[in-house]
């Protein structure tokens, strides 16, 4: 009895280890825990959503010594803040994260380009841009290279004097490249969506993207806002242990 005891407790004793204590030492910890990172700083982030997410954290000190910054800048602020966004991308590459942030990049500029090429078609909304990136931030090859859908891959800088017929034929192959790269399964950088989400883009390049310029323009929005949805996690852990100048 007494062996069959001992034989039972080292089976169970691992699993209770997998599914106590291991998530028990992830929950307590700072770098996990939005509410108790950051110093104390405290955090209120929203309900778990694909179109509306936020930060909104307590004005911190930066403490001159360490260099720690402690910004009271929100996600969508950071966006436009060269030295944080560029310092929060190396952070998402630690994490191994790189695709979501990469993504939600191209998606916006391939965004902000379709706007500036047909301006006509653009909504109130369209114009405003949720999303403001800095206005130095690396270029897409892929949005703003003269893409070569024959070939797959960027060639010359994209011309001025495009017809809106080679505008509409242009914007098709940059969402095609879009899609192979980040969307379709097991493509070079495949981001975590849901199986609906995904088929649903699945089905659009089968039929070459046959839809119109307003359309264009706002298909990749609920990629987009799942990108930023995954990058403020990263965002609250990365504000409290970032190095960088005090000038941020």
């Amino acid at each position: 009895i007494t062996l069959y005891v001992l034989n039972t407790i080292g089976l169970v004793l691992p699993s209770l280890l997998s599914t106590t204590w291991i998530p028990w030492k992830i929950l307590s910890s700072t770098a996990w825990n939005p509410t108790s990172a950051m110093m104390g700083e405290q955090f209120q982030v929203s309900e778990a959503s694909t179109t509306a997410v936020s930060v909104q954290p307590r004005l911190a000190d930066v403490d001159s010594n360490s260099k720690v910054v402690q910004s009271s800048l929100s996600p969508r602020q950071m966006l436009s803040n060269e030295k944080m966004f560029e310092s929060f991308v190396h952070w998402m590459y630690r994490e191994f994260s790189n695709e979501c942030v990469l993504c939600f990049i191209e998606l916006v500029q391939f965004k902000q380009w379709l706007i500036a090429q047909h301006p006509e078609a653009a909504t109130e909304a369209d114009i405003k841009c949720r999303y403001v990136l800095y206005p130095n931030v690396p270029k897409s090859s892929i949005v703003y290279g003269n893409y070569n859908k024959a070939a797959e891959s960027p060639s010359s800088a994209a011309s001025t004097d495009e017809n809106p017929v080679q505008q509409v034929d242009r914007s098709k192959a940059v969402a095609h490249a879009l899609y192979k790269k980040y969307i379709d399964v097991y493509s070079e950088l495949e981001v975590n969506i849901g199986a609906i989400l995904r088929q649903k883009y699945t089905l659009l390049d089968q039929r070459n993207w046959d839809i119109d310029v307003q359309e264009m323009m706002t298909v990749f929005d609920e990629v987009t806002a799942e990108m930023f949805a995954f990058m403020v996690p990263s965002f609250v852990r990365f504000r409290g242990t970032v190095t960088c100048d005090e000038n941020v």
